[in-house]
């Protein structure tokens, strides 16, 4: 009844038929000696045969490779700048966790505040945590933008075309909490409402670090752009898609072309509770998209 435990095709779930034929039966619920132990053991035979004559060791083609040579990337590396874009609470803890390791133990030519740093997220509180300057450690306030989410009454009034993307049940369904709760469309809400917002601030950082990295003669790399979320995050899933294609969208408007984007995402196990499931679609969806 679980989709998630579903197979994507019939034809999945004939092979792993196929390959469980040869299982051994739990010998506690048959008596010792009887016709089905000795079956059993007969076929836990035929399953060892059968695995030994299926199985090898990979060869060097086959054997898993790293994604890029890194023997010759450190005596030829010049860092370029960089934009960190944090999204949704784990996004915004792993966004804090670079720019301290990166201040603490990198041999950097550049410093923290030439690269572009950005957390974004509709908890208010999960940011104030971040900005505190309570802790030792923390993110300038300046790099904070918030999404919030509003009563239903904000939104009512509100244009039509304006969320398009999402059925209108979801301005009426907004919790007492004003937080998503793993919910994606509430985050896609609070998007759209700020997205013009949000849209300008973007683009302001962009801008400059564009023009910060056409001065730099040293370093002939692409602006990087990495964004940070988790998968399974009402906020940083939902909005992980979105932000990638708004930062492209201004790249191309202002007709710079000479960068890399990448995601980096948290993925984990789900446990057996009430909201493993919402985790879990909300990790499919993102992957989707």
């Amino acid at each position: 009844k679980n989709p998630l435990d579903r197979y994507g095709a019939c034809r999945q779930f004939v092979d792993q038929l196929m390959k469980t034929r040869g299982a051994v039966l739990p010998a506690s619920r048959f008596r010792s000696g009887s016709a089905a132990d000795e079956a059993g053991q007969a076929l836990s035979t035929n399953a060892s045969d059968h695995k030994t004559r299926i199985a090898s060791t990979l060869n060097k083609r086959q054997a898993l490779q790293p994604a890029i040579d890194m023997r010759d990337r450190a005596t030829h590396w010049t860092n370029p700048h960089a934009m960190f874009i944090g999204l949704g609470g784990l996004g915004g803890q792993a966004l804090l966790l670079v720019r301290q390791l990166a201040e603490r133990d990198c041999d950097n030519r550049l410093a923290m505040n030439d690269h572009g740093w950005a957390a974004i997220d509709t908890d208010g509180k999960a940011l104030d945590s971040l900005t505190s300057e309570e802790q030792p450690q923390h993110l300038p306030a300046r790099y904070a933008f918030e999404l919030p989410i509003f009563q239903p009454s904000e939104y009512r009034d509100a244009a039509p075309e304006l969320f398009c993307p999402l059925s209108r049940r979801w301005l009426y369904n907004i919790p007492r909490s004003l937080k998503t709760e793993g919910v994606r469309p509430l985050a896609i809400l609070a998007f759209l409402h700020q997205y013009a917002a949000l849209r300008y601030r973007i683009s302001k950082e962009l801008s400059e670090l564009v023009s910060l990295h056409e001065q730099d003669g040293d370093c002939q790399e692409p602006l990087r752009i990495y964004l940070l979320a988790s998968l399974h995050g009402g906020t940083g899933g939902a909005l992980l898609a979105e932000t990638a294609l708004m930062v492209r969208r201004i790249l191309a408007e202002q007709g710079f072309n000479h960068y890399r984007l990448c995601a980096i995402a948290s993925a984990a196990t789900t446990t057996n509770h009430a909201s493993a499931n919402l985790h879990s679609a909300a990790a499919i969806s993102t992957l989707s998209e």
